[in-house]
């Protein structure tokens, strides 16, 4: 073996680089306790804010206030319903149909500089996971184009047919083939893992350092709002008590000169 070879030793000497811990503290629990359970529209600022007064939704939500895509999806699951319950269920399919253009546009837009760590991160988080998504349903369309269909054919040369119908069989010619085909579904493993890494370890470790952030970031407005708190009181305590040094300086003095007369 060469002496190069012979260099390639692993180095087990060990490493000073340890994962940090995003576990939390009892106090820092506390003070995300219920984060879980947020409400996306409720509670995450829409990038998108409505000028000119304002929109006051009427008591029963009919499907033409909704884009036309929208609506036409709405009255196609009315199509399904009994005459005398699509009134009420029409409501309930525009207003499910309104949460989650709502959810989309905050999935979508940029997170609102207000937003804590931990909603922003799930913000962030789902929007990679629908990018990837979308990512993979265009490969899967494009390893499903058809180029052209050709014949088949038996191995006496003859067309082969469709036993069924006796009509002449065909064969798609995909339109994307070897070494271009290899790269989309190597493409496609990799966003698949990807998403997998997003919606299994990688996703719950963002979302846990997400929440250390935020339980630390609570706790320190909470410090800083008891610190103010605190320094007002002083404040007020220093104030009081020259206020009434002057007066006592003032009676002193009074007193002073009542005692020469």
């Amino acid at each position: 073996m060469s002496d190069t070879a012979d260099n390639l030793t692993p180095d087990t000497t060990g490493s000073d680089f340890t994962v940090p811990s995003y576990d939390l503290t009892p106090e820092e629990a506390a003070a995300v306790a219920g984060i879980d359970d947020f409400d996306p529209i409720a509670d995450i600022p829409s990038p998108v804010q409505l000028t000119g007064g304002g929109f006051k939704a009427p008591e029963r939500l009919p499907a033409n206030i909704l884009p036309p895509d929208m609506a036409q999806q709405v009255r196609a699951e009315l199509a399904a319903i009994p005459e005398h319950r699509r009134a009420e269920r029409e409501h309930e399919l525009v207003f499910a149909a309104l949460r989650r253009n709502g959810i989309d546009i905050r999935v979508k837009g940029t997170p609102d500089p207000s937003l804590e760590p931990y909603h922003r991160e799930a913000l962030l988080i789902e929007k990679e996971v629908r990018e990837l998504d979308a990512e993979a349903h265009r490969i899967y369309q494009q390893l499903a184009e058809v180029a052209r269909w050709k014949p088949v054919y038996n191995p006496d040369g003859s067309y082969a047919k469709d036993p069924a119908t006796g009509q002449q069989r065909f064969e798609p010619v995909e339109r994307y083939r070897g070494d271009a085909r290899a790269a989309l579904e190597a493409r496609l493993r990799e966003v698949e893992y990807r998403a997998s890494l997003l919606n299994g370890p990688e996703g719950e470790r963002r979302m846990a350092r997400a929440m250390k952030e935020t339980a630390q970031l609570r706790l320190a407005v909470k410090e800083a709002a008891a610190d103010r708190a605190e320094a007002e009181a002083l404040a007020r305590k220093i104030v009081r008590e020259e206020r009434i040094r002057e007066r006592a300086e003032a009676l002193a003095k009074r007193m002073r000169t009542e005692t020469r007369s």
